[in-house]
């Protein structure tokens, strides 16, 4: 529901994504990216199912409801069948890593770009390692995928190939590591705050 208006509303008003559909100044947007840099997947879980139902469609609240009936047990099923230290061991503290991950990963699609409404420029493309772009389904490629949304992500870094050129006469934002991203945040972070 929403991964649909967010490519409809590309950083404009109307973008779910957006923060500053929800609040427009400055500290409190750098609090917020700060929030999401640290703790965002877990209430991006929290907050989309929330957001699907109450922007979807009826059909929508069947299927989030029946999502979210299946997490229910699935999680149910798990803390009965499972000893809990393999939990602990096994889910809990990898997802505190990745949730982390996700983060970022989140984060560096558009965050810190000025023109939001050109998808060669409203969006970042991260040229990473390729056991990166596997474990992020190639999600690294984002200019790409906002360019071609219904190509498959196992194809994303073809696409990169094909269009490299266009990219690079379009300006687009490409860098080539998630830590050149975090500095980049840091430092805007930073900025803000001074100013």
């Amino acid at each position: 529901v929403l991964h649909l208006k967010h490519h409809k509303y590309l950083n404009i008003e109307g973008d779910p994504g957006l923060l500053k559909t929800y609040v427009s100044n400055k500290y409190i947007i750098t609090a917020m990216e700060w929030g999401y840099f640290l703790f965002g997947y877990v209430a991006f879980l929290s907050v989309i199912p929330y957001q699907g139902f109450k922007q979807g469609t009826k059909e929508d609240r069947l299927l989030i409801t029946r999502d979210i009936i299946f997490m229910i047990l699935f999680i149910w099923l798990s803390l009965s069948l499972v000893p809990f230290e393999w939990l602990i061991h096994g889910w809990l503290i990898p997802m505190v890593f990745v949730h982390f991950m996700m983060n970022i990963r989140g984060m560096s699609q558009h965050l810190m770009l000025e023109e939001h409404h050109d998808p060669y420029k409203g969006a970042r493309t991260i040229v990473a390692h390729p056991i990166v772009d596997f474990f992020l389904c190639n999600e690294n490629y984002h200019i790409e995928h906002h360019l071609y949304p219904t190509v498959p992500w196992y194809n994303l870094k073809k696409v990169h190939g094909l269009i490299k050129n266009n990219l690079n006469e379009n300006n687009s934002t490409i860098i080539f590591s998630f830590r050149e991203f975090i500095l980049q945040f840091i430092n805007k972070s930073v900025k803000t705050i001074k100013v």
